[in-house]
């Protein structure tokens, strides 16, 4: 048994789409000088570990945490009669402390319970994953013991949730919004939209959104994805060219000792709130995406596939080094509304570019991130007339990017 500390600061900060908007949003750093992020960090603990958590509160507003499935008695709070949170809470600029054990192995939500139809559209969620004792290391284990056919290699966890902007502008403004007109314009996993999803953790450009969604799995492994719905809408999420055994829901296993209710499934319907956990073995190199099949999530302005998508990599080997730096980068106007952007691709290990252009007024922004490897030329039909823009780009891979190219 361990002691698991955990200091959060309900902050907050700005979140980037792959269309250029920016909206505000609320989440959690693990530092008073930290930047929010969203989804929250992840907590992670093991059987028998005692959890400790600190809120502190620096919105305007009261806050507060919950824990479904965990062995956790709530303390409701109410002004006056009226109902405020449905655990104690911190006011602003104060802090609230948790404890509580983690009983039984998952993955689980941490969200606001405070107006949680607000804050945690706002953005106030995280996961924590509960580990058993048995046989647990870096290089894989048990997702939930012995014989529970949970051993993997790998892991990844993919938080899926969705975001109105008009919603978020509002709300982080101080002005009302009734929540029966939220209607979310973007859809996420792990706080990305695609294709964001698919670059580095920790990228430049996107402080507050520091995790990847893409998933290198290496040929021959056991790969364990853990689903987990933080947002309010359901979501059909499709694993396309993957069949995957399903053995738990809601961190519950489904095979013991005397029973196999496992089941194979390549699209799963999650609901709002719910958890799956699915494995399968890497045994096709390839790509695979893994996406939202409903309508909204296929789509997204002006391309396809959408915003609701990740990707599993099957490879022979990683990327252990990020890609060389594309050179010879030329700009070239085609008319008055179009620039042709042509480059030498100096890598073999590349999984795509990003490429950014800024004008004399502001710096240098990211307009595009290309998700196909060996390209050498970009068409931007984003420009008007009467404007100078200045180009650059790099490559990029799981290992990290490439220095720039030369500017044009």
């Amino acid at each position: 048994m361990a002691v698991v500390t955990r200091d959060l600061w309900a902050k907050q900060g700005e979140i980037r789409f792959p269309d250029g908007k920016t909206v505000p949003f609320w989440g959690f750093a693990t530092a008073a000088g930290g930047d929010p992020v969203l989804p929250g960090p992840v907590i992670k603990a093991k059987v028998g570990d005692i959890i400790i958590i600190n809120l502190q509160n620096n919105l305007n507003e009261y806050a507060s945490l919950v824990f479904p499935g965990q062995d956790v008695v709530p303390e409701p709070v109410k002004d006056k009669g009226v109902f405020v949170s449905y655990n104690s809470h911190a006011a602003p600029g104060g802090s609230v402390k948790y404890i509580f054990t983690a009983t039984r192995p998952g993955v689980f939500l941490y969200e606001s319970g405070t107006s949680p139809e607000k804050q945690v559209a706002m953005g106030l969620y995280g996961v924590i994953a509960v580990y058993p004792w048995e046989i647990f290391d870096n290089f894989g284990g048990f997702a939930y013991g012995p014989n529970t056919g949970s051993y993997f290699d790998m892991e990844k966890i993919l938080v899926l949730s969705e975001a109105d902007s008009r919603f978020n502008m509002s709300t982080a403004g101080g002005s009302p919004f009734n929540m029966l007109d939220f209607e979310p314009d973007y859809w996420l996993v792990n706080g990305r939209a695609y294709p964001h999803t698919l670059l580095p953790g920790r990228v430049d450009f996107l402080v507050n959104q520091p995790l990847s969604s893409k998933v290198n799995a290496r040929y021959g492994r056991r790969i364990l994805l853990r689903i987990i719905n933080a947002g309010f809408q359901n979501h059909v999420f499709r694993l396309e060219g993957i069949t995957a055994r399903v053995i738990a829901v809601d961190s519950r296993p489904l095979i013991s000792l005397n029973i196999d209710a496992s089941y194979l499934k390549n699209t799963i319907t999650i609901a709002s709130g719910e958890s799956y956990d699915l494995i399968f073995k890497a045994n096709m190199e390839g790509q695979y995406f893994l996406h939202d099949h409903d309508y909204h999530g296929l789509r997204q302005t002006n391309r396809f596939p959408g915003e609701m998508a990740a990707r599993v990599d099957v490879l022979h080997s990683d990327h252990k080094s990020p890609p060389r730096a594309p050179s010879g980068l030329s700009c070239s106007p085609l008319g008055t509304d179009a620039i042709l952007l042509g480059w030498t691709n100096r890598s073999n290990n590349e999984e795509g570019f990003v490429v950014e252009r800024k004008t004399e007024a502001e710096d240098f922004n990211t307009i595009d991130v290309l998700v196909e490897p060996g390209l050498t030329e970009y068409l931007d039909r984003t420009v008007q007339p009467g404007i100078t823009y200045v180009y650059r780009i790099r490559a990029y891979n799981q290992a990290g990017f490439s220095g720039y190219s030369n500017q044009c």
